[in-house]
């Protein structure tokens, strides 16, 4: 469910004033994952979780995404430009998730005021990446072409949802307020039921693979997110196959993915 203050519901998001409530199954409860790097992910934050049962049984990973735009932002202490090239109100305002964002044009190091015909002439090919390598000077130096940063190195700043393959997932996405435009997310290399609900909409399908199997249609990608709206990504963490690797996820509007509203699925290798 997303959350939003009724003070002032029209700037109050632009700001901040925003959340998002997980209700999980009856008993259930937030556990330490029994793997380190699962457990190493959740320590940054409030975002993603381990759920286990009543008994302390694995149930599933939980990962939250709280969308935002027509967000204000500043740089050097000034407003941030609208990016260039907006038609329509609804492009206007910096983009976020989870309070931070990653836009396409800053890791290319331009700036949101130079024009589409300028953009499009940076090479886009390792953008996404969060790799880095050393240079002959031994120095960090990152794919994407950005500097790499004292706390992440090459890593995005928006949100890295880490899961073992095969691992069964809950991906939250909520849009507390903010343009009336509705949005579509995508997750790359899997699919999902749109509508995994049980017993009157009071109860998920019990695993991923079941609601996969049961469903009338099947997606990778979830249309019509707007203000007060959510949607529920029952998956399995590497697609049916469990393929380890880093999948994107991202809104398809090309101006709100520009402004950095993406991240990253990161699926482990399965352990032996």
């Amino acid at each position: 469910l997303p959350l939003r203050s009724f003070g002032d519901p029209i700037k109050h998001p632009m700001h901040g004033a925003i959340g998002a409530l997980v209700i999980g199954p009856e008993g259930s409860r937030v556990c330490p994952s029994a793997d380190a790097r699962e457990r190493a992910s959740d320590a940054g934050g409030a975002t993603s979780a381990t759920i286990c049962n009543a008994k302390g049984q694995l149930l599933y990973r939980e990962h939250v995404a709280i969308l935002q735009d027509a967000v204000e932002l500043q740089q050097d202490g000034w407003p941030l430009a609208n990016l260039k090239g907006a038609e329509e109100p609804d492009d206007y305002g910096a983009k976020a998730i989870n309070y931070r964002t990653e836009p396409l044009w800053g890791r290319r190091g331009g700036d949101p005021s130079m024009a589409f015909e300028e953009r499009n002439e940076f090479d886009y090919a390792q953008v996404l990446s969060s790799k880095g390598f050393k240079s002959a000077s031994g120095q960090l130096r990152c794919q994407a072409g950005i500097r790499p940063l004292p706390d992440l190195g090459c890593e995005t700043e928006t949100p890295v949802f880490v899961a073992r393959a095969g691992r069964e997932l809950r991906i939250r996405v909520v849009h507390p307020g903010g343009h009336t435009r509705q949005q579509a997310i995508s997750l790359a290399g899997h699919h999902f039921d749109p509508y995994p609900y049980n017993l009157g909409s009071t109860t998920l399908r019990t695993t991923a693979g079941a609601a996969l199997a049961d469903a009338w249609i099947t997606q990778g990608h979830f249309n019509a997110i707007g203000p007060m709206m959510s949607a529920n990504l029952l998956v399995q963490a590497g697609g049916s196959d469990g393929v380890a690797a880093d999948y994107l996820w991202r809104n398809q509007a090309s101006f709100i993915f520009d402004g950095g509203q993406w991240g990253l699925l990161r699926v482990l290798p399965k352990v032996p």
